[in-house]
């Protein structure tokens, strides 16, 4: 939680300089949530155990092999 604020107040203050009020304040919202969104989708898929390319591609290496 705190770290959210922190970038809340962080974002907010770079994007007052020069934009309109409300623009200010809802910028950082939506970089917090695509934060947030894509979390979430890799948890997901984690918990269900889907692995994106760069996982299976990770896995089916030998080990001390390298591309």
């Amino acid at each position: 939680m705190i770290a959210t604020v922190v970038s809340y107040g962080h974002v907010y203050e770079a994007q007052r300089h020069g934009e309109p009020e409300r623009r200010s304040a809802l910028f950082p919202l939506s970089v917090d949530g695509m934060i947030v969104v894509s979390c979430m989708t890799l948890l997901t898929d984690a918990r269900h155990g889907h692995m994106g390319p760069a996982g299976r591609d990770l896995r089916s290496r030998e080990p001390g092999t390298h591309r």
